[in-house]
């Protein structure tokens, strides 16, 4: 996001002229844990992946020197810790370290732009899901279905069976929509009674026996999967835009749009962003 600040600068016996000066700053989009529970990346809007605790840089826009042609809106690491893929709100897909590049939507023609990637269980593929409910799947990733004859509510997050033969596609209403093998008992069919805020993220157990739902307000939903605390009591400065799970299931993180983390269960802390954060290539 930029913001465009007008500067009078005023000249010895001169009128007054405007001047723009371009002040930078990145949102929080998504996040994601090191497969050992030491550290965890959090993905900004401008296509970087920041590092807390274990959690290894493997580049983005700023340290590959490219920029993205629409918003990164989603991150996901491999299984070995040693790479990471993130996708562009125009279907763009990004690969560093030990990530595959199988194909994205990057040439498609869009309907809704796209929210969520996941990856394929043997990390030779993954999903695009786009904000209307399309699925997109490269590499091994199975195709067994969409919603986007849903209804008119945006879709904002994807997760696999640990098969891969399934998904599950949430709603920000805090529908759960199953596909394939995806066990239809988890998660609501319809609009979660009571929710105050849009569903934003969704995590699953290691197992894939059970789903934590996020909302904006800072509220965790679960279906199969213990709880351990939200934020939605808390006063929250941004709201919170992904959820993520540790290995074990013993507890979640909660990411905010202005980079503060909150953890629940076992889940450790490790640092958060400052914010507002510059982007350093804007001046």
């Amino acid at each position: 996001m930029a913001l465009v600040v007008a500067l009078l600068v005023a000249a010895s016996g001169t009128e007054a002229e405007a001047s723009e000066v371009i002040v930078c700053y990145v949102d929080a989009v998504d996040f994601g844990g090191t497969p050992a529970g030491d550290g965890y990346w959090v993905l900004h809007d401008h296509g970087d992946a920041q590092t807390f605790g274990g959690a290894t840089s493997f580049g983005g826009p700023q340290q590959s020197g490219y920029e993205l042609s629409g918003a990164a809106v989603a991150f996901a690491s491999t299984t070995s810790g040693k790479g990471y893929w993130t996708a562009a709100a125009d279907g763009g897909v990004f690969t560093h370290g030990d990530a595959g590049f199988f194909g994205s939507a990057a040439a498609l023609r869009l309907n809704q732009p796209i929210v969520d990637l996941e990856p394929a269980p043997d990390g030779r593929g993954y999903w695009l899901l786009a904000a209307d409910g399309g699925v997109f799947s490269f590499g091994t990733a199975r195709f067994a279905g969409s919603a986007t004859n849903a209804a008119a509510v945006k879709f904002v997050a994807m997760l696999a069976t640990a098969s891969g033969d399934g998904y599950w596609l949430a709603r920000a209403d805090g529908a759960v929509f199953p596909f394939g093998d995806a066990d239809t008992r988890l998660g609501p069919a319809s609009k979660i009674r009571g929710l105050r805020a849009p569903i934003v993220g969704m995590a699953a157990t290691h197992d894939r026996t059970g789903l934590w739902l996020a909302a904006a307000d800072g509220g965790v939903f679960t279906f199969g999967a213990a709880f351990h605390g939200s934020a939605a009591d808390t006063r929250l400065n941004k709201p919170i835009v992904a959820i993520g799970a540790t290995a074990d299931d013993g507890g979640y993180w909660l990411l905010a749009e202005d980079g503060g983390v909150f953890t629940f269960g076992n889940a450790r802390f490790h640092g958060a962003t400052p914010h507002p954060f510059e982007d350093p290539r804007c001046g």
